[in-house]
Formats: structure tokens, sequence, C-alpha cells
């Protein structure tokens, strides 16, 4: 049986991803190796370029942020989970 390329994929929002990263205060190497992701992978995730959902939580998760927090919303254009930090 062949691969299937996923249906569905989700972009991080290369803002976010930055804050985030620059918190964890890893190199992307290190952040890489602790998500678990190739290192080109974590590269596309970061400049918003789709990933599959697994690839994109496991590097939520090592960067200890929703991934909700994370994805970019591409219906609404806005970024996080709805009532989330990004509303006073």
């Amino acid at each position: 049986m062949r691969n299937r390329t996923p249906e569905v994929m989700l972009s991080a929002d290369p803002f976010r991803f930055g804050i985030a990263a620059g918190r964890t205060g890893l190199t992307p190497a290190e952040l890489a190796k602790k998500a678990g992701v190739g290192i080109n992978t974590l590269y596309l995730a970061r400049r918003g370029k789709p990933v599959m959902p697994v690839t994109l939580g496991k590097i939520a998760k090592a960067l200890d942020i929703p991934l909700e927090d994370l994805v970019k919303h591409p219906d609404s254009g806005q970024q996080g989970r709805p009532g989330g930090a990004d509303e006073d």
C-alpha cells in the first residue's frame, strides 16, 4: 500500500513560532531533536509551510505550548485559539 499525503495539513504562525522557540533557549537542532523531527521539517514548520498535524503537535509539545496556540488559522486570518491569549 502506498503512503498517501494526508488531506489535512497544518501551518504554524511564524511569528508565534519564533516567540515560543526563543523562550526555550534551544537551537533549532536541539529543538528538532527534542521534538523528534528532522531539522528540515522544523525549518519548514517555522516558515509556516504545511506539515502533518502530528508533526506540528510534536513541535508544540517540545515548545511547551498548546498546539492551538501555534497553528495559523487560514479561515479567519487569525492566530491562536478562540478566546485565547490574543484577546483582551
